[in-house]
């Protein structure tokens, strides 16, 4: 790879003549592209354009969620700053049930005049950018505990949530049924290129293979939990996670033996896999890919608060009969009836 100096770049840009479209671009903040500011347009025979001026130029940062372990790790050492807000319950990256932190609680936001602005200050604390959807009633599942937040009414510009005007809950005032939530414009990053499942029966299961180091390889399934399934599900653009298994079956519909990634603990709110805690150098006791991690994705909320599945992150041991291969499959059954006496 070669890099380039930032002066190099300014020379190049000073060798080409600059055509300049927009100018007197106004935004209030909120907007969720450039082009809903206002602004004016330059007229194709102007002339002496951008007088005293120059291009326009921004520094983007990369979100909390977007920033790899090693970076996270350097940049939360010196701050020790307690994150007070989170999406649960997406299906996909940047989605989610809205949850703000008080007095060491997690609690919801009411949807009382929820709205674009508000979903939107939201959006940029976590790192995404703009919002794409205000949503309510709940379309993100129900939440549990407290509601901390009712009627929120952001300007737009606000830095975090608890800085817009709000009122407090009072226990007549809003049901979980009234919860909160958000879809945010999301850059794309080309997560989905470093995971893939092989050997399912459907496109939502099988084997979880990554590419760590430039090389694609299995995961270590020892510790591995349907937290660590949802985020491999969510990096793969598959929705919920209905398991994490730990012992496959699965056909070996790849070439791929080595084993790439060991000790994964996610925390749930990872944008990858590489993202979550796991060994500098892998260490596990089974390396066979029989027990390489797999998972059994869904496109519809189990129907439990979190979204995470039925089994709430606890581990699973093996696959469940009804994934495992139809022959597999009915050769238990009739072990099961040989068994029984049938």
């Amino acid at each position: 790879m070669v890099l380039t100096s930032p002066a190099p770049r300014r020379l190049s840009a000073h060798r080409h003549p600059l055509n300049y479209r927009l100018h007197s671009v106004s935004c209030l903040g909120h907007e969720a592209h450039l082009s809903l500011c206002s602004f004016e347009f330059y007229r194709g025979n102007a002339t002496g354009v951008c007088k005293g001026g120059m291009p326009a130029v921004v520094g983007c940062v990369p979100g909390p969620l977007f920033a790899t372990g090693s970076a996270q790790k350097k940049k939360r050492r010196p701050q020790q700053v307690q994150k007070r807000l989170r999406l649960k319950g997406g299906a996909r990256p940047g989605e989610g049930r809205v949850e703000v932190l008080r007095n060491n609680e997690w609690g919801t936001v009411c949807d009382d005049r929820w709205n674009l602005v508000s979903a939107g200050v939201v959006c940029r604390e976590l790192g995404f950018g703009s919002a794409k959807e205000a949503l309510t009633g709940a379309r993100m599942g129900q939440g549990m505990g407290p509601i901390h937040m009712n009627e929120v009414q952001c300007a737009g510009s606000e830095k975090s949530l608890w800085s817009c005007p709000h009122k407090n809950i009072t226990k007549e005032g809003c049901k979980h049924s009234e919860d909160a939530g958000v879809r945010c414009n999301i850059p794309s990053m080309g997560y989905e290129n470093t995971i893939r499942i092989v050997g399912g029966r459907t496109a939502f299961e099988g084997r979880v293979e990554v590419k760590h180091a430039g090389r694609w390889g299995t995961v270590c399934s020892t510790g591995w939990s349907t937290t660590e399934a949802m985020v491999a599900c969510r990096q793969l653009g598959l929705g919920y996670a209905m398991h994490a298994v730990t012992e496959t079956w699965y056909w070996d519909a790849s070439n791929v033996t080595e084993m790439v990634l060991s000790g994964v603990k996610c925390t749930g709110q990872e944008m990858t896999l590489s993202h979550c805690r796991h060994h500098d150098t892998v260490t596990c006791q089974k390396t066979g890919t029989r027990f390489a991690a797999g998972v059994i994705c869904s496109e519809s909320e189990p129907g439990v608060e979190e979204g995470v599945g039925l089994w709430s992150g606890q581990e699973e041991s093996r696959i469940p009969l009804p994934s495992l291969p139809w022959a597999f499959s009915r050769a238990l059954g009739i072990l099961s009836l040989g068994l029984n006496g049938g």
